[in-house]
């Protein structure tokens, strides 16, 4: 039950840091933006931006460009394995299509079917993220599994 703990209290951290980067540093052309306009939050929102302004210039472009989407999809697959904890078959259904989905979402945009600026490097920063929970995972302290015998 502990990692399990673990697992979303980290869904919940990579959620909050790829959104903060892409609050803080992202142009606000972006419809995310409009929809912050509309609720009268983007007002209070420009000031923070006005304070790391100086910060975009050090942090690298694939920080604020790719990793965003990497961290959000992290959140997802470790949200669907808290979600679907005890059913291992509907985790890997779901977390497959999930992957899906957003590796479609980067290729669509080679089209311009989706809107955004294609980039292999989102692509592999999300491969690198889709199987960055397998190599925590493998490094967790795991119960030792037993078969249980049935004596008749």
């Amino acid at each position: 039950m502990k990692i399990k703990k673990i697992y979303l209290a980290t869904s919940i951290i990579s959620l909050l840091i790829g959104g903060i980067i892409y609050l803080l540093f992202r142009s606000t052309d972006l419809y995310m933006f409009k929809w912050l306009d509309s609720i009268n939050l983007l007002s209070n929102l420009q000031s923070y931006r006005l304070i790391v302004t100086d910060f975009e210039k050090i942090i690298p472009k694939i920080v604020i460009y790719s990793i965003p989407n990497g961290l959000w999809l992290f959140s997802g697959i470790l949200i669907i394995k808290v979600i679907w904890w005890e059913e291992i078959i509907y985790q890997r259904i779901y977390i497959i299509f999930f992957c899906i989905i957003s590796f479609l979402s980067k290729i669509l945009q080679l089209f311009n079917i989706v809107p955004g600026v294609f980039d292999i490097l989102d692509l592999i920063i999300l491969v690198i993220f889709s199987f960055l929970e397998k190599i925590i995972n493998s490094g967790l302290p795991h119960k030792k599994w037993t078969p249980t015998i049935v004596r008749l």
